[in-house]
Protein backbone atom coordinates (compact mmCIF):
# COMPACT_ATOMS: atom_id res chain seq x y z
CA UNK A 1 0.00 0.00 0.00
CA UNK A 2 1.58 3.29 -0.84
CA UNK A 3 1.58 6.28 1.90
CA UNK A 4 -0.40 8.94 -0.14
CA UNK A 5 -3.40 6.22 -0.30
CA UNK A 6 -3.69 4.92 3.09
CA UNK A 7 -7.17 6.13 5.00
CA UNK A 8 -7.08 6.28 8.39
CA UNK A 9 -10.49 5.79 9.30
CA UNK A 10 -10.61 2.46 7.46
CA UNK A 11 -7.47 1.32 8.97
CA UNK A 12 -8.88 2.02 12.11
CA UNK A 13 -11.71 0.28 11.43
CA UNK A 14 -9.67 -2.99 10.50
CA UNK A 15 -7.64 -2.40 13.70
CA UNK A 16 -4.26 -1.68 12.02
CA UNK A 17 -1.93 0.12 14.44
CA UNK A 18 0.34 3.12 13.42
CA UNK A 19 2.59 4.91 15.00
CA UNK A 20 2.52 2.38 18.32
CA UNK A 21 -0.58 3.28 19.07
CA UNK A 22 -3.67 0.83 19.86
CA UNK A 23 -6.44 1.78 17.34
CA UNK A 24 -8.88 2.02 20.37
CA UNK A 25 -7.24 4.03 22.26
CA UNK A 26 -8.02 7.86 22.94
CA UNK A 27 -5.23 9.17 21.59
CA UNK A 28 -5.33 7.18 18.13
CA UNK A 29 -8.72 8.79 17.64
CA UNK A 30 -7.59 12.26 18.92
CA UNK A 31 -4.90 11.89 16.26
CA UNK A 32 -7.44 11.19 13.44
CA UNK A 33 -9.71 13.85 14.05
CA UNK A 34 -8.46 16.47 15.48
CA UNK A 35 -9.06 18.31 18.82
CA UNK A 36 -12.19 19.22 19.43
CA UNK A 37 -13.84 21.97 21.99
CA UNK A 38 -11.01 23.63 21.67
CA UNK A 39 -11.38 27.59 21.53
CA UNK A 40 -10.71 28.84 17.56
CA UNK A 41 -6.95 30.38 18.22
CA UNK A 42 -7.45 33.60 18.70
CA UNK A 43 -4.30 36.43 17.00
CA UNK A 44 -3.67 39.68 19.02
CA UNK A 45 -4.32 42.72 16.56
CA UNK A 46 -2.73 45.89 18.47
CA UNK A 47 -4.09 47.90 15.38
CA UNK A 48 -7.49 46.73 15.16
CA UNK A 49 -7.47 46.99 19.53
CA UNK A 50 -6.39 50.67 19.39
CA UNK A 51 -8.84 51.50 16.63
CA UNK A 52 -11.45 49.79 18.76
CA UNK A 53 -10.77 51.94 21.77
CA UNK A 54 -10.35 54.99 19.18
CA UNK A 55 -13.70 54.56 18.24
CA UNK A 56 -15.78 53.91 21.08
CA UNK A 57 -13.58 57.24 22.74
CA UNK A 58 -15.24 59.14 19.34
CA UNK A 59 -18.31 57.32 20.82
CA UNK A 60 -18.05 58.53 24.15
CA UNK A 61 -16.75 62.02 22.97
CA UNK A 62 -19.43 63.13 21.29
CA UNK A 63 -22.45 61.23 23.49
CA UNK A 64 -20.96 63.98 26.11
CA UNK A 65 -21.07 67.06 23.33
CA UNK A 66 -24.84 65.80 22.91
CA UNK A 67 -25.37 65.48 26.53
CA UNK A 68 -23.50 69.16 27.79
CA UNK A 69 -26.33 70.61 24.75
CA UNK A 70 -29.08 69.27 25.94
CA UNK A 71 -27.76 70.09 29.78
CA UNK A 72 -27.53 73.81 28.83
CA UNK A 73 -31.34 73.78 26.77
CA UNK A 74 -32.67 72.39 30.06
CA UNK A 75 -30.60 75.41 32.16
CA UNK A 76 -32.54 78.10 29.17
CA UNK A 77 -35.42 76.98 29.93
CA UNK A 78 -35.39 77.91 33.95
CA UNK A 79 -34.82 81.91 32.46
CA UNK A 80 -38.10 83.19 32.52
CA UNK A 81 -38.88 81.85 36.01
CA UNK A 82 -35.33 83.09 37.38
CA UNK A 83 -35.91 86.34 35.82
CA UNK A 84 -39.58 86.80 37.17
CA UNK A 85 -38.25 86.00 40.59
CA UNK A 86 -35.30 88.49 40.01
CA UNK A 87 -38.24 91.58 39.52
CA UNK A 88 -39.54 89.99 42.88
CA UNK A 89 -36.44 90.63 44.31
CA UNK A 90 -35.93 94.13 43.23
CA UNK A 91 -32.32 93.61 43.25
CA UNK A 92 -31.96 92.20 46.66
CA UNK A 93 -29.87 89.69 46.07
CA UNK A 94 -29.51 86.36 43.43
CA UNK A 95 -32.80 84.68 42.47
CA UNK A 96 -32.50 80.75 43.22
CA UNK A 97 -34.40 78.08 42.91
CA UNK A 98 -34.45 74.62 45.05
CA UNK A 99 -35.14 71.48 43.83
CA UNK A 100 -38.22 70.48 46.66
CA UNK A 101 -36.83 66.48 46.16
CA UNK A 102 -33.19 67.00 46.31
CA UNK A 103 -32.45 70.47 48.57
CA UNK A 104 -28.43 70.51 47.38
CA UNK A 105 -29.69 70.76 43.62
CA UNK A 106 -30.37 74.48 42.68
CA UNK A 107 -30.23 76.64 39.58
CA UNK A 108 -29.21 80.65 39.82
CA UNK A 109 -28.67 83.54 38.00
CA UNK A 110 -26.22 85.38 37.90
CA UNK A 111 -25.58 88.38 36.01
CA UNK A 112 -21.78 89.69 35.24
CA UNK A 113 -21.24 93.15 35.15
CA UNK A 114 -18.60 94.94 32.19
CA UNK A 115 -17.10 97.85 33.66
CA UNK A 116 -15.08 100.74 31.64
CA UNK A 117 -11.98 101.24 34.13
CA UNK A 118 -10.11 104.96 33.84
CA UNK A 119 -6.81 105.12 31.15
CA UNK A 120 -4.72 104.68 34.38
CA UNK A 121 -5.86 101.33 35.42
CA UNK A 122 -5.79 100.04 31.49
CA UNK A 123 -2.18 101.58 31.01
CA UNK A 124 -1.34 99.30 34.41
CA UNK A 125 -3.12 96.23 32.88
CA UNK A 126 -1.12 96.70 29.75
CA UNK A 127 2.67 97.07 31.09
CA UNK A 128 1.22 93.83 33.40
CA UNK A 129 0.26 92.32 30.40
CA UNK A 130 3.92 92.97 28.40
CA UNK A 131 5.69 91.97 31.63
CA UNK A 132 3.81 88.45 31.40
CA UNK A 133 5.07 88.16 28.00
CA UNK A 134 8.30 89.02 28.76
CA UNK A 135 8.94 86.43 31.56
CA UNK A 136 7.54 84.25 29.21
CA UNK A 137 9.70 84.83 26.08
CA UNK A 138 12.72 84.26 29.04
CA UNK A 139 11.66 81.43 30.06
CA UNK A 140 11.53 79.99 26.45
CA UNK A 141 15.00 80.86 26.22
CA UNK A 142 16.19 79.93 29.42
CA UNK A 143 14.86 76.44 28.09
CA UNK A 144 16.49 76.95 24.48
CA UNK A 145 20.13 77.83 26.11
CA UNK A 146 20.08 74.85 28.57
CA UNK A 147 19.80 76.90 31.50
CA UNK A 148 17.25 75.44 33.59
CA UNK A 149 16.60 72.46 35.58
CA UNK A 150 13.96 69.57 35.50
CA UNK A 151 12.92 69.28 39.41
CA UNK A 152 9.25 67.57 38.34
CA UNK A 153 7.61 65.94 35.26
CA UNK A 154 3.62 66.22 35.01
CA UNK A 155 2.34 62.91 32.50
CA UNK A 156 -1.10 63.61 30.92
CA UNK A 157 -2.82 61.99 28.13
CA UNK A 158 -5.01 64.30 26.02
CA UNK A 159 -7.31 63.10 23.64
CA UNK A 160 -8.82 65.46 20.88
CA UNK A 161 -11.57 65.06 18.47
CA UNK A 162 -13.33 67.21 15.95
Amino acid sequence: MEPSNIDLNQLAKEGYEIGGREPDSKAFVKGLSGRKNLAPKYEYDPIAEREKKFSQLIEIDEQVKALLAVKDQLKDSFRPELESLEEELEGEGNPIIRSETKRAVKISLRRDLIREYPDAIKNAEERLKNLKADIKERKTKAIRLGKTKVIDQKTTIVFSSK
